[in-house]
């Protein structure tokens, strides 16, 4: 069934490990989407998932349906907005799927250790 609204699943783990690589700048994380794993920008001023239109474009179905899996927060059966990602894709060392923004963490407080290369997603105790 198809929502008609994003809704996420959210992981119950307290605190998240998320391992990332650094590429230019930019952090680069691993998403599951439709159980391939995937690289994305982590990019705190997306709104939401953007897939790469190189990886995912249909043209005989552009309405497919996806699920994704970052760390155990889910999106699932849901049309997400595909765009060009070219220019950033050719500035960087690895393929980029897409771009994981604020709906996949905004409940989160993130912190990031460059040392370790890995950031912590910590749910708030309220």
């Amino acid at each position: 069934m198809i929502h008609k609204k994003k809704v996420v699943e959210w992981s119950d783990d307290l605190i998240t490990e998320v391992p990332f690589v650094l590429d230019r700048r930019l952090l680069i994380v691993k998403a599951l989407v439709n159980e391939n794993l995937c690289n994305f920008v982590f990019d705190t001023g997306a709104p939401g998932v953007f897939l790469n239109e190189k990886y995912f474009s249909n043209e005989r179905d552009p309405f497919s349906i996806y699920n994704i899996n970052f760390y155990g927060n889910k999106i699932r059966q849901q049309v997400l907005p595909i765009i060009d990602l070219n220019h950033i894709e050719q500035s960087l060392s690895t393929e980029i799927h897409g771009l994981i923004g604020f709906e996949l963490f905004n409940r989160y407080e993130v912190l990031f250790n460059y040392t370790k290369k890995a950031s912590s997603y910590v749910t708030p105790i309220v």
